[in-house]
Protein backbone atom coordinates (compact mmCIF):
# COMPACT_ATOMS: atom_id res chain seq x y z
CA UNK A 1 0.00 0.00 0.00
CA UNK A 2 1.31 3.33 -0.92
CA UNK A 3 -0.26 6.33 0.24
CA UNK A 4 -0.11 9.73 -1.54
CA UNK A 5 -1.85 13.03 -1.38
CA UNK A 6 -5.54 13.72 -1.15
CA UNK A 7 -7.09 14.76 -4.50
CA UNK A 8 -8.26 17.91 -4.43
CA UNK A 9 -12.06 18.26 -5.82
CA UNK A 10 -11.11 19.25 -9.09
CA UNK A 11 -8.78 16.27 -9.54
CA UNK A 12 -10.86 13.94 -8.17
CA UNK A 13 -13.19 14.40 -11.24
CA UNK A 14 -10.41 14.10 -13.43
CA UNK A 15 -11.00 9.69 -14.52
CA UNK A 16 -7.86 8.56 -13.10
CA UNK A 17 -5.13 9.60 -10.86
CA UNK A 18 -1.47 9.74 -12.76
CA UNK A 19 0.87 7.84 -10.30
CA UNK A 20 -0.69 4.95 -10.35
CA UNK A 21 -1.46 4.52 -14.59
CA UNK A 22 2.09 5.63 -14.41
CA UNK A 23 3.45 2.67 -12.53
CA UNK A 24 1.30 0.03 -14.47
CA UNK A 25 2.74 1.49 -17.48
CA UNK A 26 6.48 1.41 -16.29
CA UNK A 27 5.59 -2.25 -15.34
CA UNK A 28 4.08 -3.13 -18.91
CA UNK A 29 0.89 -4.04 -17.71
CA UNK A 30 -2.79 -2.41 -17.79
CA UNK A 31 -4.21 -0.75 -14.38
CA UNK A 32 -6.50 -2.93 -11.93
CA UNK A 33 -4.39 -5.98 -12.43
CA UNK A 34 -1.13 -5.99 -10.26
CA UNK A 35 -0.92 -1.91 -9.85
CA UNK A 36 -4.41 -0.80 -8.26
CA UNK A 37 -5.45 2.75 -6.60
CA UNK A 38 -8.20 4.03 -4.04
CA UNK A 39 -9.34 7.21 -3.72
CA UNK A 40 -12.58 8.24 -1.75
CA UNK A 41 -15.16 6.01 -3.07
CA UNK A 42 -13.66 5.25 -6.33
CA UNK A 43 -11.40 1.68 -6.54
CA UNK A 44 -9.50 0.01 -9.19
CA UNK A 45 -8.14 -3.51 -8.56
CA UNK A 46 -8.66 -6.83 -8.12
CA UNK A 47 -7.34 -10.13 -6.45
CA UNK A 48 -4.35 -10.26 -8.15
CA UNK A 49 -3.61 -6.46 -7.07
CA UNK A 50 0.16 -6.75 -4.92
CA UNK A 51 0.45 -2.85 -5.04
CA UNK A 52 -2.42 -0.60 -4.19
CA UNK A 53 -1.80 3.37 -4.58
CA UNK A 54 -4.37 5.17 -2.30
CA UNK A 55 -4.76 8.85 -0.86
CA UNK A 56 -4.41 9.45 3.30
CA UNK A 57 -8.02 9.60 3.80
CA UNK A 58 -8.18 5.74 2.21
CA UNK A 59 -5.13 4.77 4.56
CA UNK A 60 -6.76 6.46 7.71
CA UNK A 61 -9.54 4.46 7.16
CA UNK A 62 -8.17 1.47 6.60
CA UNK A 63 -6.52 1.70 9.74
CA UNK A 64 -9.45 2.33 11.68
CA UNK A 65 -11.39 -0.23 9.99
CA UNK A 66 -8.17 -3.02 10.89
CA UNK A 67 -5.50 -1.11 12.71
CA UNK A 68 -3.16 -4.83 11.73
CA UNK A 69 -3.31 -4.05 8.20
CA UNK A 70 -4.41 -7.65 7.78
CA UNK A 71 -2.69 -9.19 4.56
CA UNK A 72 -0.61 -6.03 4.18
CA UNK A 73 3.00 -6.58 4.33
CA UNK A 74 4.61 -2.75 3.48
CA UNK A 75 3.05 0.32 3.64
CA UNK A 76 4.81 3.43 1.94
CA UNK A 77 3.91 6.60 3.24
CA UNK A 78 5.45 10.06 1.33
CA UNK A 79 4.62 13.56 1.84
CA UNK A 80 2.19 13.64 4.43
CA UNK A 81 0.74 16.59 5.46
CA UNK A 82 3.38 18.92 3.26
CA UNK A 83 0.96 19.34 0.49
CA UNK A 84 -2.37 18.62 2.26
CA UNK A 85 -2.39 21.10 4.89
CA UNK A 86 -3.29 18.20 7.38
CA UNK A 87 -1.16 18.04 10.82
CA UNK A 88 2.03 16.23 10.93
CA UNK A 89 1.36 12.25 12.28
CA UNK A 90 3.58 11.73 14.80
CA UNK A 91 5.39 7.98 15.38
CA UNK A 92 7.20 6.53 17.70
CA UNK A 93 10.05 7.24 15.42
CA UNK A 94 9.72 11.21 16.00
CA UNK A 95 12.25 11.21 18.93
Amino acid sequence: MCSERRLSPAEYHLHVPPLPQRVAAERRESLGRTVGYSIRMESCRSADTRMLLCTTGVLLRRLIDDPLLAGTTHVVVDEVGLKSGEPRVRTPLDA
